[in-house]
């Protein structure tokens, strides 16, 4: 479960250092799921999710950025594919693949470059959500002072509710069915303190994913790492 802590602090680092170069800088921000240990992850990987198929849309705001963000993310097999894309002011700027072969593809789109990497994203590109008995040591909960909320209503969804705080960084996470439909953040960051809010508007329940989803669009020039 450290990793999912380690990952949100990666959440935080990234977007600052997006905000600072005008969103102008390619990575993955959320290539991780609750299991620290990455065997089992790949292992369980085929069936990430409880629903086989879906689309959910997020909004996403941050106290340092006035335009408006938002993210739509597709997966197909349980989460053995998954692809994310970024929408600044409605305009299409960052794509994440990851494919069932194991390759994984980081698309600047308004920048026609990406790298192409294999087993950079063993777990996909969405954290996975997981709260079972087993998930959380003793220890680790004193240590991020893990603590159970009362569940919420979010996109219609009765959601699980769990907050964090690690090294001055509180977070706040709500997820259903394996699935995590929001994170709040809180971290100093400089001389000021950086919020951010990912959370679910839309969820499309299995839905059928075109194959275009998986693609890398046409004039994208690809490097391997």
């Amino acid at each position: 479960m450290k990793t999912i802590l380690q990952c949100t602090l990666v959440i935080v680092l990234l977007i600052s250092a997006s905000c600072g170069n005008n969103g102008n800088k390619t990575g993955s921000n959320e290539a991780a799921v609750s299991n620290p240990d990455n065997s089992r992850m790949m292992a369980s990987h085929a069936r990430k999710y409880g629903m086989k198929s879906g689309i959910i849309t997020f909004s996403v705001e941050t106290n340092l950025v006035q335009e408006k963000q938002v993210k739509k993310v597709y997966f197909d097999d349980f989460g053995a594919r998954e692809t994310s894309e970024k929408y600044r002011n409605d305009k299409l700027v960052e794509k994440l693949i990851n494919k069932a072969d194991g390759y994984v593809y980081q698309l600047a789109i308004d920048r026609n470059s990406g790298i192409r990497s294999k087993h950079a994203m063993a777990t996909g590109t969405e954290m996975k959500f997981d709260v079972s008995d087993g998930s959380w040591s003793d220890d680790m909960k004193k240590q991020y002072n893990f603590t159970r909320l009362p569940n919420e209503n979010i996109c219609g969804k009765d959601c699980e509710i769990f907050t964090t705080e690690y090294e001055k960084m509180k977070a706040r996470y709500a997820g259903w069915n394996g699935i995590l439909l929001m994170i709040e953040t809180s971290s100093p960051v400089g001389n000021t303190n950086m919020t951010t809010k990912s959370i679910a508007t839309r969820i499309e329940e299995n839905a059928v994913i075109p194959e275009t989803i998986w693609e890398v669009p046409a004039g994208i020039s690809i490097i391997e790492k």
